[in-house]
């Protein structure tokens, strides 16, 4: 998600000098619409929906898994092996204290978040939008958008992937991203600040 949130912080925040987006969730919305139908995405809303009313009523934070490996177990907020399997590896060995919940109702903002809105506000700072070819869960579509929608100083890189998660730690893909966005900032940031 940071990569979506950088490219709208950077339309709104004109002290920001060079943005970059790696592997980004750009319109949370659209994708879940798109991958679970609109009967099944307006179906999932009702239920957290409901969830959000009964915390309104009782005054108790109601809250969902953060990951599942499906929906079969009930509402989950990344209900994928893909993101089960990332977020339980690292968190017994980077987070024991990880908790595998989130509030149901920040589910509520989350899916109304549309970062491709946002891209035409960017310029005139640059922007490098890195996205891995397969991910099956922020779209590599919406990272074309995004940067079709950006003016001024812009550049589309695409990464040979598999999925959205060799992005997050696995080599070769990190090593070649963040060369790639070093060089690309080292670029933008070494000119001089104009008034």
């Amino acid at each position: 998600m940071g990569g979506g949130y950088a490219v709208s912080t950077a339309a709104r925040d004109k002290r920001i000098r060079a943005v970059a987006s790696v592997g980004g969730g750009f319109d949370i919305g659209g994708t879940f619409l798109a991958s679970m139908g609109a009967d099944g995405f307006a179906g999932f809303m009702r239920q957290i929906n409901e969830l959000v009313t009964k915390e309104y009523q009782t005054g108790e934070v109601q809250y969902i898994s953060a990951i599942a490996h499906d929906l079969s177990g009930g509402l989950a907020f990344m209900p994928n092996p893909e993101a089960y399997s990332y977020y339980d590896r690292t968190s017994r060995s980077d987070a024991p204290n990880w908790e595998n919940r989130v509030a149901a109702k920040s589910l509520q903002a989350y899916f109304t978040y549309n970062g491709v809105a946002d891209a035409p506000l960017i310029a005139p700072t640059p922007l490098l939008v890195v996205h891995g070819t397969i991910d099956l869960f922020l779209w590599p579509e919406f990272a074309q958008r995004v940067y079709d929608e950006a003016g001024g100083d812009k550049q589309l890189t695409w990464v040979e992937t598999h999925n959205h998660i060799e992005l997050y730690d696995q080599d070769p893909y990190v090593s070649e991203v963040a060369g790639q966005v070093v060089e690309w900032l080292d670029a933008r940031l070494r000119q001089p600040v104009t008034a």
